[in-house]
């Protein structure tokens, strides 16, 4: 019999040994636990209880040492490697290791929930019928593989296709842009790069669907003003609140990121306002029960600053040398500076709170306004050095520091 064939038989005699088939981590962990707890291996005699709970004690450090005595042992040549023993006790181990994973055992979906996403984590799609857009009538011009299509073939129809009116902040007269609606709105921006996929999919997980969880896709595009302008964007997540706490008679949970906390924030005051949801004083408090902000830029962001004045952004800034003048070559920062002061969406991530939050060019908003208080003179040594040419003076200098 080949080498092969007798590993593989030996393979097999273990996991038969376990009475189970080792496909499932969560299977072997279980069985481990189980087995570490109530079976003993016929090479050792316990005496008594006590010599039980310290020999197979399943907390992480017990587990620890047998398994370094056990599965971490320089294999020998007629001892099966996968042993019942080195199973069990290994399985028991990464167990306690892994035991996150199996946090949702026994929770159940409660309160309604609704995802609102980010700046450029939605698909765009076209709507237009007229001009270049016509053979991407409802494809997605922002998102999916259609987009690198469209920006090969005709860079120039897909920028004035992503372009809103200088004016009106709107719709340009030929050119339609929608966002995608559903849950497939904003869960991969592209293939294999997820945005909210995984939360969807572990919310499906524990028993939400698309009955007790909606993601309110939006233009992002748009200012916050337009959005309702347009689309009615903040009237219909209104209403989606509303069916929610009437059908499942709770509060919903609003789980945001990024530009989409700035949304909600806006929503808040919409919806209670007069003039926006006239929904009164105590609409938030009487359908919303948690808000949740995952990085959502409160008090702006500085990179919205950069991309308005010069169509350049720390994203564009760090591809390096190469990818730089790649992408200058094919995509300038004048384009993109045109492009992007089209946007009232990110006008809405401008820096907010003045000098009080983010300083001046001299200094930061926490920094002393003699810096010399703080630092003393170690950041003026180079300019008294340039200064004294006496070495007496230097020394004395030194003796300061």
């Amino acid at each position: 019999m080949s080498r092969r064939r007798q590993r593989k038989k030996r393979n097999e005699d273990s996991t038969s040994d376990t009475g189970t088939d080792l496909t499932d981590v969560t299977d072997i962990a279980d069985l481990a636990i189980t087995t570490a707890r109530n079976d003993s291996p016929k090479s050792h005699k316990r005496s008594s209880e006590s010599s039980r709970r310290r020999k197979y004690n399943s907390t992480p450090e017990a587990i620890e040492e047998i398994v370094n005595e056990t599965f971490f042992l320089k294999h020998e040549e007629n001892r099966p490697f996968l042993t019942k023993k080195r199973v069990v006790f290994t399985a028991a181990y990464y167990r306690q290791i892994f035991s996150w994973m199996n946090f949702w055992k026994g929770v159940k979906s409660n309160f309604p929930v609704v995802l609102i996403p980010g700046i450029v984590s939605t698909g765009l799609e076209s709507w237009s019928t007229s001009n270049c857009s016509r053979p991407y009538f409802r494809k997605r011009m922002w998102g999916t593989t259609t987009m690198f299509r469209a920006v090969l073939l005709d860079k120039e129809c897909w920028i004035e296709t992503m372009k809103l009116d200088p004016d009106t902040g709107l719709d340009p007269s030929d050119f339609k842009l929608r966002s995608a609606q559903g849950l497939d709105a904003a869960d991969y921006l592209f293939p294999g790069y997820w945005v909210w996929g995984k939360m969807i999919q572990n919310f499906a997980a524990i028993g939400y669907d698309n009955n007790n969880m909606h993601l309110a896709a939006y233009d992002w595009r748009l200012s916050f003003y337009n959005l309702e302008v347009r689309d009615q964007y903040f009237s219909k997540l209104k209403a989606t609140l509303e069916l929610a706490k009437k059908v499942d008679g709770k509060k919903s949970v609003i789980v945001s990121h990024s530009m989409g906390g700035l949304v909600t924030l806006y929503f808040f005051k919409w919806v209670e306002s007069p003039t926006g949801g006239n929904g009164g004083p105590n609409w938030v408090n009487e359908h919303v029960e948690s808000f949740v902000n995952i990085g959502g830029p409160l008090l702006g962001l500085p990179k919205a600053l950069s991309a308005l004045l010069s169509g350049e952004m720390r994203d564009t800034v760090e591809l390096g040398a190469f990818g730089i003048y790649v992408l200058e070559r094919f995509f300038s920062k004048l384009e993109r500076a045109d492009l992007f002061r089209t946007w009232g969406g990110l006008s809405s991530m401008l820096p907010k709170g003045g000098e009080e939050i983010w300083g001046n060019e001299s200094q930061a908003p926490d920094d002393s306004d003699d810096t010399s208080d703080t630092y003393g003179t170690m950041l003026t040594m180079r300019s008294l050095i340039k200064k004294k040419e006496n070495p007496s003076e230097l020394s004395e200098i030194v003796k300061k520091l």
